[in-house]
């Protein structure tokens, strides 16, 4: 019986066992990076509502900035006498001038 034969059968079966294993274990975290990653994307559907919130929000804000403005505008006149209403005047119409 030839030892040597026998510790390279051993070493051989003892590399394919060990071979095996990293085969199993990059399925484990190939599942499990496959399961982070499907919750990653449910998080990131989750900001992009958030972002699209956001932005309807600012533009929401603006408009309301642009008609506080005009208001602001409005009042200055009407303090100054611009655009003020002072009778009824006839013209043909009979309407205001």
């Amino acid at each position: 019986m030839d030892w040597h034969l026998i510790g390279l059968g051993a070493q051989t079966i003892i590399f394919l066992a060990g071979v095996y294993a990293m085969v199993l274990r990059s399925a484990w975290t190939g599942k499990g990076l496959k399961d982070e990653m499907a919750e990653l994307k449910k998080q990131m559907e989750k900001l992009a509502e958030v972002v699209t919130m956001q932005a309807v929000q600012t533009t929401k804000i603006e408009n309301i900035n642009t008609q506080l403005v005009m208001l602001q505008r409005n009042v200055e006149d009407l303090r100054r006498g611009d655009n003020w209403v002072t009778g009824h005047r006839k013209g043909v119409d009979g309407e205001y001038p």
